[in-house]
């Protein structure tokens, strides 16, 4: 069985619980037993003070005797539920009551005063048998009582464990009541966590696992503002995202099947029309020329699928230089003379003035320009103008390329950057257009970390605008 995360919050409940009533039963008893003990002997130091000014202090000045000191020791002993004990200098029990443990006894008083014996570093006070005149259990305080800078004698007062117990027992009671409930606000809570968010945990992670199996259909749908409402929604993204790739990758794949089978097919076709003498000799070569431009054509097409394969996961790194956009641009404009003339297209210029030098790879830059080139020539209208412009705006340089053809629908316009997507597809599937040449545009754009748009109007052409880093 799985040691789910709801079973190892349950055993975190146990465990704590545990170490609460354990800690409960020895730390804190022994804390709160320690403390009750310095609590007592405080107590116990107020008691002598007030029996000093009381009559302890008339006593040892011979003021008042000592019948009337032991009816004044009787009245505290029976009230305050103490034992009162009053000694002279040497240590010797002077006052004797009915209820004294002790009658006749001598009680080393240095034994309050010695850090070996002393209860506590604050108080003159020992706890246990106090020089073996009372019970093991027994706080003892003991109060100095001085005239003239002399000794005159002591007031021991005594309190038995079973009252510091009583005190103690108290707190502890309410410590206990206090561990209850905070242990039953705790298991509160565990079943709070079960009902509401290992609940939720457990609905995405078996929306998660249809994932895994290929099934993208499902949908968590959690509309909580929070932590896992968040984890929710970015797992639906993702579903719809990967189930969008994968229509994407089924699209690829028939377009790559269809881009090839054309070329191969007409191949084929004629090869084996020449090889059986369907085709005269005295015309193979045109048929000839036919099969070497369908294997240039597929030649482009495995380089362009390689290159554009170049910009995934383990992209190489690019190999920035410096140099001249705009001569970049005239030299690529020169390079398509041949089919300028064909479609009596004219070139319009606007470039930035002087030398443009810019921070890039300089052959996929010069790429960049030769497809959209190729590109805005395809789709002009003959006898039409193609416009390229270079300007310099908050420190990027701007590179626009215009024509003026069929230009894009804005339904479009967001799917020319895919893979073997075709603007006119009565144009696209017939002749030499693979539909990568955007994508190829877009990945080495991106691969600069710099922006490429497209502004259109069908009908009275396209612009496309990326941006350079300027050179320093």
């Amino acid at each position: 069985m799985k040691f789910t995360i709801y079973k190892k919050i349950t055993l975190v409940n146990i465990v704590f619980t545990l170490v609460a009533v354990i800690l409960l039963c020895t730390y804190t008893q022994m804390k709160t037993t320690i403390i009750g003990k310095n609590q007592a002997a405080n107590r116990l130091c107020d008691i002598s003070n007030l029996i000093y000014k009381d009559y302890a202090k008339n006593f040892f000045e011979n003021k008042i005797s000592k019948k009337e000191a032991e009816i004044h020791t009787k009245y505290y002993s029976q009230s305050l539920n103490l034992e009162i004990w009053l000694l002279d200098k040497t240590g010797k029990k002077i006052t004797h009551l009915p209820t004294d443990t002790t009658k006749d006894c001598t009680i080393n008083t240095n034994i309050f005063y010695d850090d070996k014996t002393k209860f506590n570093s604050t108080y003159p006070a020992v706890y246990g048998n106090c020089d073996k005149t009372m019970p093991d259990n027994t706080l003892s305080y003991c109060k100095m009582v001085t005239h003239s800078k002399q000794t005159k004698g002591y007031i021991l007062v005594h309190l038995s464990d079973s009252v510091i117990a009583e005190d103690v027992n108290c707190y502890m009671i309410t410590i206990f009541q206090s561990m209850i409930i905070l242990i039953f606000i705790l298991w509160i809570i565990l079943l709070f966590v079960k009902l509401t968010l290992y609940r939720r945990f457990c609905e995405i992670m078996k929306v998660v696992y249809s994932y895994s199996q290929g099934d993208y259909s499902k949908k968590i749908n959690h509309t909580y503002n929070d932590e896992l409402g968040y984890l929710s929604n970015t797992l639906d993204y993702m579903a719809e995202e990967l189930d969008t790739l994968e229509d994407e990758e089924r699209i690829f794949v028939s377009n790559v099947s269809h881009d090839f089978r054309s070329p191969l097919t007409s191949i084929k076709g004629y090869v084996e029309a020449i090889m059986d003498g369907t085709i005269p000799v005295e015309i193979q070569d045109q048929y000839l020329q036919i099969i070497l431009d369908e294997t240039n054509r597929l030649s482009k097409l495995t380089e362009s699928l390689l290159e554009l394969n170049q910009f995934g996961k383990n992209a190489p790194k690019l190999n920035i230089t410096s140099f001249d956009i705009n001569e970049v641009i005239l030299a690529t404009t020169r390079a398509f003379g041949v089919s300028l003339k064909s479609k009596n297209l004219s070139i319009k210029t606007k470039l930035e003035p002087g030398a443009l030098f810019v921070e890039a790879d300089f052959d996929k830059i010069q790429q960049v320009i030769y497809n959209l080139v190729d590109n805005a020539i395809k789709f002009s209208h003959e006898g039409s103008s193609i416009d390229f412009e270079t300007y310099v705006k908050h420190g990027k340089v701007f590179v626009s390329i215009k024509d003026h053809g069929i230009g894009i629908s804005s339904e479009n316009q967001k799917k020319i950057w895919d893979r073997f997507y075709k603007i006119d597809s009565s144009r696209g599937k017939n002749k030499m257009g693979s539909g990568l040449g955007l994508s190829i545009v877009k990945a080495i754009i991106n691969a600069h970390s710099e922006n490429i748009n497209v502004v259109s109007t069908l009908g009275a052409g396209t612009e496309f605008i990326f941006t350079l880093t300027k050179s320093n």
